[in-house]
């Protein structure tokens, strides 16, 4: 098994929508990980926001889990 499977296989099972490095401006989701084909050490696991940057994206990955109701609400 190679290392991008064991990624993605990580990522659904624990419920993150996919990889992001805030410092590099670079997001990917499950279903196109690590297009970059060079998996860095500073991707971070996280959940998708909804966008309204104008740059045509409808969302972003943030680093994190996505916060549950209990925990939004506090």
């Amino acid at each position: 098994m190679k290392v991008k499977e064991i990624v993605r296989q990580f990522l659904v099972r624990e419920g993150y929508d996919g990889l992001v490095n805030e410092d590099a401006e670079c997001a990917c989701g499950p279903e196109d990980l690590m297009p970059c084909c060079e998996p860095g050490m500073w991707c971070e696991a996280g959940h998708e926001v909804r966008c309204d940057c104008g740059e045509g994206h409808d969302f972003h990955i943030v680093p994190g889990r996505r916060p549950t109701e209990e925990t939004s609400d506090a």
